[in-house]
């Protein structure tokens, strides 16, 4: 994130590509072959790399840098 001079880790940016796909916490980690609780986690990191309070904030942040 350029203007916060953070990066998301690969696995991060696989969690949010789910999420910005629609899918819940259960079936991106079924789908990423990791657990629910895991993607939690990586949602809060990724909620605070973003600096966004949302998973829908997260969505329209990700369309906007072109992740999805």
């Amino acid at each position: 994130m350029p203007w916060t001079g953070q990066t998301m880790t690969a696995r991060e940016v696989e969690v949010l590509q789910r999420v910005v796909a629609g899918d819940s916490n259960s079936e991106a980690g079924r789908a990423l072959f990791i657990g629910e609780r895991t993607v939690k986690t990586h949602m809060t990191s990724i909620l605070r790399k973003l600096e966004v309070t949302s998973r829908t904030q997260a969505v329209a942040r990700a369309r906007d840098l072109g992740i999805s």
